[in-house]
Protein backbone atom coordinates (compact mmCIF):
# COMPACT_ATOMS: atom_id res chain seq x y z
CA UNK A 1 0.00 0.00 0.00
CA UNK A 2 2.75 2.46 0.96
CA UNK A 3 4.77 1.69 -2.21
CA UNK A 4 1.76 2.48 -4.39
CA UNK A 5 1.26 5.78 -2.58
CA UNK A 6 4.92 6.67 -3.08
CA UNK A 7 4.51 6.10 -6.83
CA UNK A 8 1.35 8.20 -6.91
CA UNK A 9 3.09 11.08 -5.09
CA UNK A 10 5.94 11.13 -7.64
CA UNK A 11 3.63 11.61 -10.62
CA UNK A 12 2.53 15.24 -9.89
CA UNK A 13 6.20 16.25 -9.50
CA UNK A 14 6.99 14.76 -12.89
CA UNK A 15 4.02 16.58 -14.39
CA UNK A 16 5.25 19.86 -12.90
CA UNK A 17 8.75 19.30 -14.31
CA UNK A 18 7.34 18.56 -17.77
CA UNK A 19 5.09 21.63 -17.62
CA UNK A 20 7.93 23.94 -16.57
CA UNK A 21 10.19 22.59 -19.32
CA UNK A 22 7.41 23.13 -21.86
CA UNK A 23 6.81 26.72 -20.72
CA UNK A 24 10.47 27.74 -20.72
CA UNK A 25 11.35 26.43 -24.17
CA UNK A 26 9.47 29.22 -25.95
CA UNK A 27 12.35 31.60 -26.64
CA UNK A 28 15.37 29.42 -26.10
CA UNK A 29 18.71 29.48 -27.80
CA UNK A 30 20.01 26.54 -29.80
CA UNK A 31 22.07 25.38 -26.80
CA UNK A 32 19.03 25.51 -24.53
CA UNK A 33 16.95 23.65 -27.10
CA UNK A 34 19.53 20.88 -27.33
CA UNK A 35 19.62 20.70 -23.53
CA UNK A 36 15.83 20.52 -23.50
CA UNK A 37 15.94 17.54 -25.83
CA UNK A 38 18.40 15.85 -23.47
CA UNK A 39 16.03 16.51 -20.57
CA UNK A 40 13.23 14.93 -22.58
CA UNK A 41 15.30 11.82 -23.13
CA UNK A 42 16.01 11.59 -19.42
CA UNK A 43 12.33 12.10 -18.67
CA UNK A 44 11.38 9.25 -21.02
CA UNK A 45 13.85 7.02 -19.21
CA UNK A 46 12.21 7.90 -15.90
CA UNK A 47 8.80 7.07 -17.35
CA UNK A 48 10.12 3.67 -18.39
CA UNK A 49 11.42 3.08 -14.86
CA UNK A 50 8.04 4.10 -13.45
CA UNK A 51 6.26 1.68 -15.78
CA UNK A 52 8.61 -1.11 -14.73
CA UNK A 53 8.02 -0.36 -11.04
CA UNK A 54 4.26 -0.50 -11.58
CA UNK A 55 4.55 -3.80 -13.42
CA UNK A 56 6.70 -5.21 -10.61
CA UNK A 57 4.14 -4.14 -8.00
CA UNK A 58 1.34 -5.83 -9.93
CA UNK A 59 3.37 -9.00 -10.20
CA UNK A 60 4.10 -9.05 -6.47
CA UNK A 61 0.43 -8.68 -5.63
CA UNK A 62 -0.46 -11.46 -8.07
CA UNK A 63 2.20 -13.66 -6.47
CA UNK A 64 0.75 -13.01 -3.01
CA UNK A 65 -2.72 -13.91 -4.21
CA UNK A 66 -1.38 -17.07 -5.86
CA UNK A 67 0.44 -18.07 -2.69
CA UNK A 68 -2.71 -17.54 -0.67
CA UNK A 69 -4.57 -19.81 -3.02
CA UNK A 70 -1.90 -22.45 -2.71
CA UNK A 71 -1.99 -22.50 1.10
CA UNK A 72 -5.74 -22.22 1.31
CA UNK A 73 -6.27 -26.03 1.95
CA UNK A 74 -3.72 -26.00 4.75
CA UNK A 75 -5.39 -22.91 6.21
CA UNK A 76 -8.78 -24.62 6.15
CA UNK A 77 -7.31 -27.63 7.98
CA UNK A 78 -5.68 -25.31 10.53
CA UNK A 79 -8.92 -23.45 11.01
CA UNK A 80 -10.73 -26.74 11.69
CA UNK A 81 -8.23 -27.59 14.38
CA UNK A 82 -7.94 -24.15 16.03
CA UNK A 83 -11.46 -22.85 15.81
CA UNK A 84 -13.42 -19.87 14.54
CA UNK A 85 -11.07 -17.11 15.67
CA UNK A 86 -8.49 -18.15 13.14
CA UNK A 87 -11.12 -18.28 10.42
CA UNK A 88 -12.22 -14.76 11.26
CA UNK A 89 -8.60 -13.56 11.22
CA UNK A 90 -7.98 -15.12 7.83
CA UNK A 91 -11.10 -13.51 6.44
CA UNK A 92 -9.86 -10.14 7.63
CA UNK A 93 -6.50 -10.74 5.98
CA UNK A 94 -8.14 -11.80 2.72
CA UNK A 95 -10.27 -8.68 2.81
CA UNK A 96 -7.22 -6.54 3.43
CA UNK A 97 -5.42 -8.12 0.46
CA UNK A 98 -8.44 -7.58 -1.80
CA UNK A 99 -8.60 -3.96 -0.68
CA UNK A 100 -4.91 -3.53 -1.29
CA UNK A 101 -5.21 -5.00 -4.75
CA UNK A 102 -8.20 -2.78 -5.52
CA UNK A 103 -6.26 0.30 -4.38
CA UNK A 104 -3.29 -0.78 -6.43
CA UNK A 105 -5.47 -1.28 -9.49
CA UNK A 106 -6.95 2.19 -9.02
CA UNK A 107 -3.50 3.74 -8.61
CA UNK A 108 -2.22 1.82 -11.63
CA UNK A 109 -5.10 3.06 -13.76
CA UNK A 110 -4.53 6.64 -12.67
CA UNK A 111 -0.82 6.21 -13.20
CA UNK A 112 -1.34 4.87 -16.72
CA UNK A 113 -3.60 7.83 -17.51
CA UNK A 114 -1.01 10.31 -16.22
CA UNK A 115 1.76 8.54 -18.11
CA UNK A 116 -0.25 8.79 -21.32
CA UNK A 117 -0.77 12.51 -20.70
CA UNK A 118 2.92 13.01 -20.00
CA UNK A 119 3.89 11.06 -23.11
CA UNK A 120 1.54 13.21 -25.16
CA UNK A 121 3.06 16.39 -23.71
CA UNK A 122 6.55 15.10 -24.35
CA UNK A 123 5.62 14.40 -27.98
CA UNK A 124 4.14 17.90 -28.29
CA UNK A 125 7.29 19.37 -26.75
CA UNK A 126 9.42 17.45 -29.24
CA UNK A 127 7.37 19.00 -32.03
CA UNK A 128 7.92 22.43 -30.46
CA UNK A 129 11.65 21.79 -30.23
CA UNK A 130 11.83 20.81 -33.89
CA UNK A 131 9.78 23.86 -34.81
CA UNK A 132 12.08 26.11 -32.77
CA UNK A 133 15.16 24.59 -34.38
CA UNK A 134 13.63 25.17 -37.80
CA UNK A 135 12.79 28.78 -36.91
CA UNK A 136 16.28 29.31 -35.52
CA UNK A 137 17.86 27.96 -38.72
CA UNK A 138 15.57 30.20 -40.77
CA UNK A 139 16.57 33.19 -38.64
CA UNK A 140 20.27 32.38 -39.01
CA UNK A 141 19.86 32.12 -42.77
CA UNK A 142 18.00 35.45 -42.84
CA UNK A 143 20.67 37.09 -40.67
CA UNK A 144 23.42 35.74 -42.92
CA UNK A 145 21.54 37.03 -45.95
CA UNK A 146 21.13 40.48 -44.39
CA UNK A 147 24.82 40.61 -43.45
CA UNK A 148 25.74 39.53 -46.96
CA UNK A 149 23.47 42.21 -48.46
CA UNK A 150 24.94 44.80 -46.10
CA UNK A 151 28.49 43.87 -47.09
CA UNK A 152 27.54 43.92 -50.75
CA UNK A 153 25.97 47.37 -50.37
CA UNK A 154 29.03 48.60 -48.49
CA UNK A 155 31.29 47.31 -51.26
CA UNK A 156 29.18 49.09 -53.88
CA UNK A 157 29.18 52.34 -51.89
CA UNK A 158 32.94 52.24 -51.32
CA UNK A 159 33.61 51.51 -54.99
CA UNK A 160 31.29 54.33 -56.04
CA UNK A 161 33.05 56.79 -53.71
CA UNK A 162 36.50 55.78 -54.94
CA UNK A 163 35.53 56.03 -58.63
CA UNK A 164 33.89 59.42 -58.11
CA UNK A 165 36.97 60.76 -56.30
CA UNK A 166 39.29 59.41 -58.99
CA UNK A 167 37.12 61.00 -61.70
CA UNK A 168 37.38 64.31 -59.85
CA UNK A 169 41.17 63.91 -59.79
CA UNK A 170 41.34 63.25 -63.52
CA UNK A 171 39.22 66.37 -64.17
CA UNK A 172 41.71 68.46 -62.20
CA UNK A 173 39.37 69.02 -59.25
CA UNK A 174 42.12 68.09 -56.85
CA UNK A 175 40.68 69.48 -53.62
CA UNK A 176 37.31 67.76 -54.17
CA UNK A 177 39.07 64.54 -55.10
CA UNK A 178 41.30 64.72 -52.03
CA UNK A 179 38.29 65.19 -49.75
CA UNK A 180 36.65 62.13 -51.30
CA UNK A 181 39.78 60.01 -50.92
CA UNK A 182 40.23 61.04 -47.28
CA UNK A 183 36.58 60.24 -46.52
CA UNK A 184 37.12 56.84 -48.14
CA UNK A 185 40.15 56.07 -45.95
CA UNK A 186 38.27 56.99 -42.76
CA UNK A 187 35.06 55.16 -43.74
CA UNK A 188 36.70 52.01 -45.10
CA UNK A 189 40.14 51.74 -43.42
CA UNK A 190 40.31 47.96 -43.87
CA UNK A 191 39.22 47.98 -47.50
CA UNK A 192 41.78 46.67 -49.97
CA UNK A 193 41.80 50.04 -51.78
CA UNK A 194 42.28 52.24 -48.70
CA UNK A 195 46.01 52.57 -49.41
CA UNK A 196 45.23 53.56 -53.02
CA UNK A 197 42.86 56.26 -51.77
CA UNK A 198 45.54 57.69 -49.48
CA UNK A 199 48.08 57.54 -52.31
CA UNK A 200 45.88 59.57 -54.67
CA UNK A 201 45.13 62.07 -51.90
CA UNK A 202 48.89 62.63 -51.65
CA UNK A 203 49.17 62.92 -55.44
CA UNK A 204 46.47 65.58 -55.40
CA UNK A 205 48.72 67.69 -53.14
CA UNK A 206 51.59 67.23 -55.59
CA UNK A 207 49.33 68.36 -58.42
CA UNK A 208 48.64 71.54 -56.45
CA UNK A 209 52.41 71.98 -55.87
CA UNK A 210 52.18 71.31 -52.14
CA UNK A 211 55.06 68.84 -51.66
CA UNK A 212 55.19 69.07 -47.86
CA UNK A 213 51.51 68.11 -47.55
CA UNK A 214 52.03 65.33 -50.08
CA UNK A 215 55.05 64.01 -48.18
CA UNK A 216 53.02 63.93 -44.94
CA UNK A 217 50.38 61.73 -46.57
CA UNK A 218 53.03 59.47 -48.12
CA UNK A 219 54.54 58.97 -44.66
CA UNK A 220 51.07 58.28 -43.25
CA UNK A 221 50.52 55.68 -45.96
CA UNK A 222 53.79 53.97 -45.06
CA UNK A 223 52.82 53.90 -41.38
CA UNK A 224 49.26 52.65 -41.85
CA UNK A 225 49.75 50.30 -44.80
CA UNK A 226 53.33 48.99 -44.66
CA UNK A 227 52.39 46.01 -46.84
CA UNK A 228 50.89 48.16 -49.58
CA UNK A 229 51.92 47.34 -53.14
CA UNK A 230 52.50 51.07 -53.61
CA UNK A 231 55.36 51.26 -51.10
CA UNK A 232 58.09 51.34 -53.74
CA UNK A 233 56.35 54.26 -55.48
CA UNK A 234 55.76 56.03 -52.16
CA UNK A 235 59.45 55.85 -51.22
CA UNK A 236 60.46 57.04 -54.69
CA UNK A 237 58.04 60.00 -54.50
CA UNK A 238 59.36 60.97 -51.08
CA UNK A 239 62.94 60.83 -52.40
CA UNK A 240 62.07 63.02 -55.42
CA UNK A 241 60.42 65.61 -53.13
CA UNK A 242 63.55 65.76 -50.96
CA UNK A 243 65.80 66.09 -54.03
CA UNK A 244 63.65 68.93 -55.37
CA UNK A 245 64.01 70.64 -52.01
CA UNK A 246 67.79 70.13 -52.33
CA UNK A 247 67.94 67.66 -49.45
CA UNK A 248 70.20 65.37 -51.44
CA UNK A 249 71.39 63.27 -48.54
CA UNK A 250 67.83 62.52 -47.46
CA UNK A 251 66.88 61.79 -51.08
CA UNK A 252 69.87 59.46 -51.49
CA UNK A 253 68.86 57.47 -48.39
CA UNK A 254 65.34 56.95 -49.73
CA UNK A 255 66.63 55.96 -53.19
CA UNK A 256 68.85 53.39 -51.51
CA UNK A 257 65.84 52.02 -49.60
CA UNK A 258 63.94 51.57 -52.85
CA UNK A 259 66.88 49.72 -54.41
CA UNK A 260 67.42 47.54 -51.32
CA UNK A 261 63.76 46.70 -50.55
CA UNK A 262 62.40 46.48 -54.11
CA UNK A 263 65.42 45.61 -56.30
CA UNK A 264 63.40 44.21 -59.22
CA UNK A 265 60.84 46.99 -59.42
CA UNK A 266 60.61 49.78 -62.03
CA UNK A 267 60.98 52.22 -59.14
CA UNK A 268 64.36 50.68 -58.32
CA UNK A 269 65.52 51.37 -61.90
CA UNK A 270 64.51 55.03 -61.57
CA UNK A 271 66.07 55.21 -58.10
CA UNK A 272 69.44 54.02 -59.45
CA UNK A 273 69.35 56.62 -62.23
CA UNK A 274 68.47 59.44 -59.83
CA UNK A 275 71.02 58.25 -57.27
CA UNK A 276 73.70 58.28 -59.96
CA UNK A 277 72.64 61.83 -60.85
CA UNK A 278 73.03 62.90 -57.24
CA UNK A 279 76.46 61.27 -56.98
CA UNK A 280 77.53 62.84 -60.28
CA UNK A 281 76.30 66.23 -59.14
CA UNK A 282 78.19 65.88 -55.86
CA UNK A 283 81.34 64.90 -57.78
CA UNK A 284 80.99 67.94 -60.03
CA UNK A 285 80.50 70.19 -57.02
CA UNK A 286 83.56 68.69 -55.33
CA UNK A 287 85.59 69.19 -58.55
CA UNK A 288 84.46 72.80 -58.84
CA UNK A 289 85.44 73.45 -55.26
CA UNK A 290 88.89 71.92 -55.85
CA UNK A 291 89.45 74.09 -58.93
CA UNK A 292 88.41 77.17 -57.01
CA UNK A 293 90.84 76.38 -54.25
CA UNK A 294 93.66 75.82 -56.80
CA UNK A 295 92.96 79.15 -58.49
CA UNK A 296 92.91 80.84 -55.13
CA UNK A 297 96.25 79.29 -54.23
CA UNK A 298 97.77 80.32 -57.61
CA UNK A 299 96.70 83.90 -57.12
CA UNK A 300 98.29 84.04 -53.72
CA UNK A 301 101.60 82.88 -55.21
Amino acid sequence: MSEAHVVSRRVPHLLLVAFLLTMTVGCASRTEIVQFQADHNEFRARLDVLNNETADLNKRLDDIELQLGEISPQVDTLIGLLGGNVREYMREQEGLIRSLKADQASVSGELERLIMQLSSRVAESDDQVQSLLLQLDTFNQLAASLVGDSLANEAMESQRLFQQSYSDYLRGEFEVARMGFEVYVEAYPTNSMADDALYWAAESWLSEEEPDSARALFIQLEDRFPESNRMATVLLKRAIIRAEQEDYEGAARLYERVIADYPKSDEAVQARIRLDEIEQMKAEMDGAMDEGEMELDGGNE
